[in-house]
């Protein structure tokens, strides 16, 4: 359909030669870049370990290729595939396609998101040589090039790579539209709008701006005229655009409400971000979250543990029927509280955070970037958010002034940079930077939320470089040096922090030691964690995972005191108390063991781990009934657990509940098919019912799987004996002897069958 019949706007003038060597030259500069900090990164702990959110990331994306979804150790299941998105899915699709056509490469990953950067550069070039002019194309593709935070995020597995080439996309299928006005045009805008929403959710609120912008592009006739079809023009347009939209999120909307019929339009995310922005404890750049207050339980909050929260929700409010949209709804409302009950707190936060968004500061979130930025001799010296805000401002001023000389006197200079488009893309351009901005901030400020908006930034500053350059080529020295002199003065004025951030250190090594320790190096990520001490002695979780480094390398005993100092700090964090429990286990002091575990239990009774530490202790002390219990919990709260049914099975068989046994047994057996513990206890079961025969059918094939088990080899021969094979069972035995030399208890039975056998 055709909305709107236009006379086509002059197409720019064929490239030249010098244009595409010029542009060849800024990639390969961009690609040199990129090559030389992905090799530098390529030694970073945590390139093929990474953690929070790329974590979150990275897990998903490849259960996705492999089937598996095996949460990371230490974590809970996030049972992604069985709920509505907690995380806009677009990523984690994206990387899994990457992960598939690269063989699951981490290096592969950095390498397809460093070619979407140079794709950025290369859409930024057309953009703005199509609006500006082939100066400012150059400028602006130079600056995307090079400019340290695209190349920063392009190595790291998060969204801004992708995010920055889906909104470039997007204003390059605007600007085809404002070239000739046809509702397929719009309708593919919305699908621009749609893959971006996908990927960041709040890509929603690009619709009702985009809409407005497009009504008003279209020109501004009566509402009442019908004669030229504009009214009709312009609802058509916005049903196409809001069309190409909803076609294109539908599948994740419909997919989310199909696991558990409520509504969830994109992810879930939502309530409780705003009230990690938005409560008591919020400082405007960390997200934090009491959830020991608002859902009773006693651990920090990461991605993986929706459904133990939601969990808490029902036996908190003692209600059974909340949802996942429910949960995100309980947030919600809870931030708005906040900001009703609290309001010039809230006031103050929100000011710190609008703020925060256009300092000179990058807000750390998944990782510390001042100090990876320090750290690596790629970024070290390149500039920074100040030098692209302070030219973003001048390029503005001189792009708004040539503008209003333009309306004024189409033949002046100035007006020829401009194409007839590039007022309204400018504008929108605009509207695109003051969405993101009152998108972000109700929720927390970090660097990652305003990548998108570099382009834009980095586009007008490109422009005000050029304009200046053109005063000086019209020989008008004092205009250059006074603008000159004005860009200056403002990227010294961006460089002043208006509040006050401090860069955390202390949170920097500790990540480096996060990921030191998925690689199993332990020492590293003792000294790293040291050092995070050092910096910052006041954080519990500092003491905790020194104390878990230490247990890993089986100290122990220096494990304790640091575990003490973490409970002393906070006395609430449930996995703190059961890892505390362990420590005490591993040392056989099962009474304080047994105390911090029932402790871990209390603060926060949706803990898998603790409970089933606690359920093991149990059972060895004899306490059957408890141990049941125990391990019970687990089952329901996390039914993925591997282990749990094998100790269901041991208490039950302990209590001599052999049909109640074999069960949970063979449930176990179900998920470790070629477990030989499983296979022994069935077949001692079997002994115990008098079974011998089909206990020794199992022994066998325990020993058909792993021949070098000496402990098999006693069992049948035991078993053997039993069933009057005397022959067979003295082989047994001296297989299990072969095997385990120390073996005093084959040894003294086989002495005793061979007398027998001797006697016969």
């Amino acid at each position: 359909m055709r909305l709107e019949e236009e006379q086509a706007f002059p197409t720019p003038n064929p490239i030249a030669r010098w244009e595409w060597v010029v542009l060849v030259c800024i990639l390969l500069a961009g690609g040199l870049l990129r090559f030389t900090y992905l090799q530098e990164i390529r030694q970073a702990p945590d390139f093929a370990h990474p953690g929070l959110d790329p974590e979150y990331y990275d897990y998903w994306a490849r259960a996705l290729n492999t089937g598996d979804w095996t949460q990371p150790k230490g974590q809970a299941d996030p049972l992604i595939p069985d709920i509505p998105f907690l995380r806009a899915p677009g990523y984690p699709y994206f990387l899994a396609g990457v992960y598939f056509l690269t063989g699951m490469s981490y290096l592969g990953a950095r390498i397809v998101q460093m070619g979407l950067g140079l794709l950025s550069t290369v859409l930024i070039f057309f953009l703005a040589r199509a609006l500006y002019g082939r100066a400012v194309a150059l400028v602006a593709a130079a600056f995307m090039s090079v400019y340290w935070i695209f190349i920063y995020f392009e190595g790291e597995l998060n969204a801004p790579a992708l995010s920055v080439f889906l909104i470039l996309c997007l204003i390059h299928a605007l600007y085809r539209w404002d070239l000739r006005k046809t509702g397929f045009r719009l309708a593919i805008v919305g699908v621009w709008i749609g893959l971006q929403t996908i990927v960041r959710a709040e890509g929603t609120l690009m619709v009702p701006v985009v809409a407005a912008w497009a009504w008003w592009a279209m020109g501004s006739g009566d509402r009442t005229n019908r004669t030229n079809g504009t009214y009709r023009t312009r609802v058509g347009a916005v049903l196409c655009l809001f069309l190409g939209f909803v076609v294109t999120i539908a599948p994740v909307t419909i997919r989310n409400y199909i696991k558990e019929h409520d509504l969830v339009l994109i992810c879930m995310s939502g309530g409780i971000n705003l009230y990690a922005g938005n409560n008591e404890l919020a400082d405007g750049t960390w997200p934090q979250v009491d959830l020991r207050k608002t859902a009773g339980i006693g651990k920090e909050f990461t991605n993986y543990d929706i459904p133990l929260i939601v969990r808490g929700l029902k036996k908190k409010l003692g209600r059974e029927d909340i949802t996942y949209a429910g949960f995100s709804r309980y947030y919600r409302d809870l931030a708005l509280q906040y900001m009703r009950e609290r309001p010039l707190d809230f006031v103050r936060l929100l000011a710190r955070k609008a703020v925060l968004f256009w300092s000179p500061y990058e807000v750390s979130n998944n990782k510390v970037i001042y100090f990876e930025k320090q750290n690596s001799l790629v970024l070290r010296y390149m500039p920074g958010f100040p030098f692209a805000l302070g030219l973003f401002i001048v390029g503005l001023a001189l792009f708004l002034k040539d503008e209003g000389g333009r309306m004024k006197d189409e033949k002046r200079p100035a007006a020829n940079l401009l194409h007839p488009s590039s007022f309204y893309l400018s504008v929108l351009f605009l509207l695109y930077i003051a969405t993101q901005y009152v998108t972000i901030v109700p929720f927390h400020i970090t660097a990652r939320y305003r990548v998108t908006i570099m382009p834009f930034l980095l586009l007008f500053g490109a422009y005000g470089v050029c304009r200046i350059g053109s005063f000086i080529t019209e020989r008008d020295f004092r205009k250059a040096l006074a603008w000159t002199l004005a860009a200056a003065g403002l990227i010294g004025i961006c460089h002043i922090p208006l509040v006050s951030y401090q860069y955390d250190e202390a949170k920097w090594h500790n990540d480096r030691a996060e990921a030191y320790s998925m690689q199993g190096n332990y020492g590293q990520a003792e000294q790293e964690l040291r050092q995070a001490i050092k910096a910052n002695p006041a954080p519990a979780l500092y003491y905790t995972q020194l104390a878990n480094v230490l247990g890993a390398q089986g100290r122990f005993d220096e494990a304790v005191p640091y575990y003490a100092q973490a409970v002393e700090i906070n006395p609430q964090d449930g996995l703190t108390l059961n890892n505390f429990g362990y420590a005490f286990y591993r040392q056989g002091k099962t009474d304080q063991a047994a105390e911090f575990y029932k402790r871990a239990v209390a603060e926060n009774p949706f803990l898998p781990v603790a409970r089933f530490n606690l359920g093991y202790l149990l059972l060895d002390r004899g306490d059957y009934e408890g141990a049941i219990e125990q391990f019970s919990a687990v089952r329901k709260a996390d039914p993925s657990n591997q282990h749990v049914d094998y100790n269901l099975g041991r208490a039950m068989a302990k209590q001599g509940k052999t049909r109640e046994a074999m069960a949970y047994f063979n449930a176990a057996l179900a998920l470790h098919p070629k477990n030989p513990q499983i296979l022994n206890d069935m077949a001692t079961l079997l002994v115990g019912e008098g079974k011998i025969e089909d206990a020794a059918a199992l022994y066998q094939e325990i020993l058909r799987q792993d021949p070098a088990n000496a402990n098999a080899h006693f069992n049948m021969a035991v078993t053997l004996e039993a069933m009057g094979k005397l022959d067979e069972a003295i082989e047994y035995y001296r297989k299990a002897l072969a095997l385990n030399p120390e073996d005093a208890a084959a040894r003294e039975r086989l002495e005793k069958a061979l007398k027998e056998k001797a006697e016969r």
